[in-house]
């Protein structure tokens, strides 16, 4: 069963495998969009003398510009190129990612693309390409999701511009995301979806923070904004989480398929419920917006995967909050073999 995820449900998918020399129409679609991207955007210094550049969207683009400094001078992230061009998508998303999961077991379905590897999701240019393969995936018996992407990452293979949808995240979520995609040109494992994007997570939102409270001051109101939006986006990880935790113990458990599958309706019910009484504890308006919580079993390990970032924040405290140390400590767990157990090991050090 296919739910459209947005907002808290599932972030925006910090990787799509867009690149491949393979047949099929995919790759000749995807490959067309990319270049569209790559041939029709506009230096940033045509973009500022624009005069039809509001106020507005020219502070997004100066805290775009102090993320990617940041986030190469501060945090020691690999300096780049990216995010000194401008593409409008004429859209609020410039991908959509599909994600399918079997619905009696955490079993992800696993696209296999040239250069990235193994991945548990699949971006699209268009809208109506996402639903037809969410829709595929559901005919054959999978839960689906599609969720939306304000940015994504070439892993160096283009120069990744300013996307017009990433103008309408908020501060905290732009620097963020910023971050995030940089954290991908830097450490990037194939086939270690998890590791990649809960370490992204950790690292944008920390790094966004500092960000702000450098530029704001720590008890500034855009910095009061930014702590609340992540303390209530790791509040609803934390939830999704449990609820995950339930569900695995359940389809791990002896019962048949057809007792799983009634028995986890039940437990989505009783999470929909739990959802209801958690809006009062948010600080936010894009949380507490949210209502009528719809689940399967694709949009909560979506939610999981980029969740799974407070063994990274244990390991940060580790080493005394210093970004080299940390980077190290997490490019030696990425060289491992099995990065997210690593990192586990690192952060239940005594």
């Amino acid at each position: 069963m296919r739910r459209t995820a947005t907002g808290p449900i599932l972030r925006a998918a910090g990787l799509i495998a867009l690149l491949g020399t393979g047949p099929g129409c995919y790759y000749l679609n995807q490959a067309a969009g990319q270049f569209d991207i790559v041939l029709n955007s506009r230096p940033l210094e045509e973009v500022y003398a624009d005069p039809g550049l509001t106020e507005t969207r020219a502070r997004k683009l100066d805290l775009v510009q102090a993320a990617r400094r940041f986030a190469e001078e501060r945090l020691g992230l690999k300096p780049s190129r990216n995010y000194t061009t401008y593409f409008d998508t004429g859209r609020r998303a410039v991908t959509y990612v599909v994600s399918a999961v079997r619905p009696d077991a955490f079993v992800p379905y696993v696209w296999w693309f040239p250069i990235v590897g193994s991945l548990p999701y699949k971006g699209y240019f268009d809208r109506r390409d996402a639903e037809a393969e969410a829709a595929a995936l559901e005919a054959e018996g999978w839960d689906a999701c599609i969720g939306e992407s304000a940015a994504y990452s070439t892993l160096g293979w283009f120069r990744d511009p300013v996307f017009s949808s990433m103008l309408s995240l908020s501060d905290a979520s732009l620097a963020s995301t910023v971050i995030h995609e940089l954290v991908h040109g830097t450490i990037y494992v194939s086939g270690q979806a998890d590791f990649n994007e809960s370490l992204a997570t950790f690292v944008g939102r920390e790094g966004a923070l500092e960000l702000l409270e450098e530029r704001h001051g720590r008890e500034a109101p855009e910095v009061a904004e930014a702590r609340a939006r992540f303390e209530d986006e790791a509040l609803f990880d934390d939830f999704i989480l449990d609820l995950y935790e339930r569900l695995a113990a359940l389809y791990s458990s002896t019962k048949k398929r057809e007792e799983k599958l009634a028995e986890r309706e039940k437990v989505f019910a009783g999470a929909r419920v739990e959802h209801a009484s958690l809006v009062a504890r948010f600080r936010t308006g894009a949380f507490r917006r949210v209502t009528g919580l719809e689940l399967n079993n694709a949009t909560i390990l979506a939610q999981v995967r980029y969740g799974r970032y407070n063994e990274f924040r244990r390991v940060f405290g580790r080493v005394r909050n210093s970004w080299p140390a940390f980077f190290a400590a997490v490019s030696a767990a990425a060289a491992s073999g099995n990065p997210l157990a690593a990192v586990e090991a690192l952060a239940r050090e005594p």
